[in-house]
């Protein structure tokens, strides 16, 4: 009796273990899948996340060029402290992924100074706060061995609010032999990774811009040669509605495009503060 009793011990203790063995495989396991679907995101090899392409001055014109230009001013963003958030919720064989990114960094203007003898160029800076907000599904596939089987199935565009902000993009509208007429009035809704808007090459592509704000708009995307650029919208003769040609990139694959708002006063008012709002969405090129 003794022994039995000493067997039946041993085998609950045997079977507590393999329990809280199993519990550490699978929060290992989630673990594994959380950081296989992060790198994902992080190496954005496929270009779906490239969320921050329309920071820096490479769209730009220098400091030599902007007196050639019609509008005496031009203006980048330069990123200097730039905080990443990837929240995945894995639930069975799918992962909804929320990806926020906090950037601090100068928003800098420069302008010609008309009013000297000899024309001459106006540096002025301001804080720049960013917020940036995207989502995706994942899905895993049995077999798969690249990301653990971990798969894009579908993304959102993002959508970037200044700190201050009090303007706001109400929509957007896309004409062009691939779309003869779409307009997006959600940042955030989903495309299946398929089915993203596809232009052909230097396909010509029709935009139109809505905002009941007081607004300067812009369009930042690859053109011709696949070089990144920065476009003007031009108001129209009704009040709060801005269009633009663009040109399609010649070079195929996934790349993104921002339609990009700021305030008249930032641009205008030296003092006042920076006070943005872009949505950014994926596309290709066929």
């Amino acid at each position: 009796m003794r022994n039995k009793i000493l067997l039946s011990f041993v085998l609950v203790i045997v079977f507590l273990l393999s329990i809280g063995c199993e519990d550490k495989l699978i929060r290992l396991d989630a673990s594994l899948d959380q950081e296989a679907i992060e790198n994902y995101i992080l190496d954005n090899e496929e270009k779906f996340f490239s969320i921050t392409a329309h920071y820096g001055a490479e769209d730009t014109l220098s400091a030599n060029d902007i007196g050639t230009i019609s509008d005496p001013k031009t203006w980048w963003r330069e990123p200097l402290d730039v905080n990443r958030q990837i929240s995945i919720n894995i639930v069975n064989d799918s992962a909804f992924v929320t990806i926020s990114l906090r950037n601090d960094g100068v928003f800098h203007i420069l302008e010609i100074d008309t009013s000297a003898a000899t024309d001459s160029v106006i540096h002025y800076q301001k804080d720049l706060g960013d917020n940036l907000l995207s989502y995706a599904i994942f899905k895993r596939y049995d077999g798969a061995t690249s990301h653990r089987g971990w798969r894009l199935e579908s993304v959102t565009g993002a959508e970037v609010n200044s700190d201050s902000v009090e303007v706001a993009i109400d929509s957007v509208r896309i004409n062009c032999e691939s779309y003869e007429d779409t307009v997006l009035t959600d940042p955030w809704v989903f495309f299946e990774r398929g089915d993203i808007l596809t232009f052909g090459a230097e396909e010509e592509v029709y935009l139109t811009l809505y905002s009941s704000y007081d607004v300067y708009a812009y369009f930042h995307a690859k053109s011709r040669g696949d070089h990144w650029r920065r476009w003007k919208f031009t108001e129209t003769k009704t009040t709060g509605v801005w269009g633009e040609v663009w040109i399609a990139s010649s070079v195929s694959g996934v790349k993104v495009a921002a339609f990009d708002v700021l305030n008249k006063y930032t641009l205008d008012n030296e003092t006042y503060s920076y006070d943005s709002n872009a949505w950014i969405f994926p596309y290709r090129v066929e």
